[in-house]
């Protein structure tokens, strides 16, 4: 599953979602992004190496965040809340074990990440409901399970009082019980939104019910010294960063980390020694020949092995670069492992390489797609562009991935790649330009806009099977404006 969107003014965002497949030692995925860009954008080999692409390429690969009901977060057999009680109980067993100090920040992460996910799953599912008496029910299950989850969690305060636990651990429950609340604060504001829409008879009763558990977020905050509510005169700017960061920390249980390494250099290696060599061969095979015909002590023989050793230079880089264009395309920029937050298990591998093609090095099926509007069949009468193409594959191992993430239920990772085009936007011209319209007695002259056409193709591979999509993003100097996708169809 492919989703494109866009990040922000500059970058766009390639999130690609991957499924495990069970019966298999390793799951392998493939993607690739062409890029097609006008050449007035002096986007071509000699302006744009690979470091400056790499330079505008951010790119993550994530775990799927588990899926689990939100009645089950805290009830049912194997639940979330389990597996935290557990951490919070070997920590208060013995503090000074690093792995338990480990498991206990990690459980803690997850343990939100699924709750939110749970609380998003619950909302979507009211969203769809059109029955009243359906939506009645989802709500009062809402309200009654948050409350449940935030009673349960603040339970096991005392696991991890300090000094006994230390101060970091206490710490660290501390903020995450403010992030509980405000998050649960926010979901259930969310929750709101969607019921206001489906103008149900009660929706004031609903809105009473969950402004109260508002209300009681809010009062247990103030209570604890926490940060309380936005404010309607305040820029409320430390609200939303504390938020934001905490987000970022407790998801970042779910991001691998990833070390790289530069891919063929044993091959690079092994080019410059065989273009030394026929080098070598050629400069020795000429000076025993001049040795032989004219002799040592001779202008001939001197003025020989002159030219054949200012040749030899010469013919070692043009064999070098020969055979670095024909046989190092065959490998990737870059080999990167694949290993768990902590870095002590390697998962996965992954392989990424960048590339200018022209048009004969394209697949049919890719020209095909791009040609599909009417600029593009104009054939020679058509703006010329540059292709980039960025290759990807992933391999995750299945029976390392099981062995160190057995407890959770995760069917999947996602990899994310985002691209900036900031560097584009470089050679663009004033936007704002002039036109004129007539009513056949009159004209008047309206404003106007200069837009640029960079068009994406995409092709995700998953268990075998193939997909294309094909995105066109319209933009000028001053950043992104929209996204379109192209069908297929058109």
């Amino acid at each position: 599953m492919l989703d494109v969107r866009i990040h922000d003014k500059y970058q766009i965002e390639f999130k690609t979602h991957y499924r495990f497949k069970k019966s298999e030692k390793s799951t392998a995925y493939a993607l690739e992004i062409y890029v097609f860009a006008s050449n007035s954008l002096d986007l071509n080999p000699g302006s744009y190496p690979k470091y400056l692409f790499y330079r505008d390429l951010q790119t993550y690969l994530r775990l799927e965040t588990p899926k689990i009901a939100l009645r089950h977060i805290v009830s049912g057999r194997q639940n979330p809340f389990e597996n935290l009680a557990a951490g919070f109980q070997d920590l208060a067993s013995d503090p000074s074990i690093p792995q338990y100090v480990d498991n206990y920040v990690n459980q803690l992460k997850m343990f939100c990440c699924v709750t939110r996910r749970a609380m998003s799953e619950h909302i979507a599912l009211v969203s769809r409901k059109t029955k009243p008496g359906s939506i009645d029910r989802l709500v009062e299950k809402y309200l009654s399970h948050s409350r449940n989850i935030l009673q349960q969690y603040r339970s096991l305060r005392a696991c991890v009082s300090y000094p006994s636990s230390g101060r970091r651990s206490f710490n660290l429950y501390i903020i995450i019980d403010e992030y509980r609340s405000l998050f649960t604060e926010e979901y259930s504001y969310r929750l709101l939104n969607t019921l206001k829409k489906k103008g149900l008879a009660n929706w004031d009763a609903h809105k009473k019910a969950i402004l109260e558990l508002i209300v009681e977020e809010t009062d247990y905050r103030k209570s604890q010294g926490y940060l309380v509510a936005a404010s309607e005169n305040d820029s409320n700017e430390r609200l939303v960063h504390q938020t934001q960061s905490l987000k970022k920390y407790t998801e970042s249980v779910l991001f691998l980390k990833t070390r790289s390494r530069q891919e063929g250099k044993l091959a690079q290696q092994m080019i410059f020694g065989v273009a030394a060599g026929l080098a070598m061969i050629w400069a020795t095979a000429v000076a025993l020949y001049a040795q032989y015909k004219f002799g040592i002590f001779t202008m001939a023989f001197f003025l020989t092995l002159v030219g054949s050793y200012i040749l030899k230079d010469r013919i070692k880089e043009l064999v070098k670069e020969y055979l670095s264009n024909k046989l190092l395309r065959f490998f990737y920029d870059q080999k990167i492992k694949i290993c768990t937050t902590a870095r002590k298990n390697r998962i996965g591998a992954s392989r990424e390489s960048f590339s200018f093609v022209n048009d004969e090095g394209l697949d049919n099926d890719i020209m095909e797609l791009r040609n599909r509007d009417e600029m593009s069949q104009l054939g020679e009468y058509s703006v010329d562009e540059q292709v980039i193409l960025y290759r990807k594959k992933i391999e995750v191992f299945q029976t390392q991935f099981d062995q160190v993430y057995k407890d959770l239920k995760i069917k999947g990772v996602t990899d994310i790649t985002r691209y900036s085009v900031a560097r584009m936007t470089q050679k663009m011209g004033n936007p704002k330009r002039q036109l004129y319209i007539t009513d056949g007695e009159d004209y008047k002259r309206i404003s106007a806009r200069k837009v640029h056409h960079i068009n994406f193709i995409i092709r995700y591979s998953e268990n075998g099977k193939s997909n294309l999509k094909r995105f066109r993003l319209v933009m000028d100097r001053g950043g992104i404006r929209r996204l379109e996708e192209v069908s297929l169809a058109s």
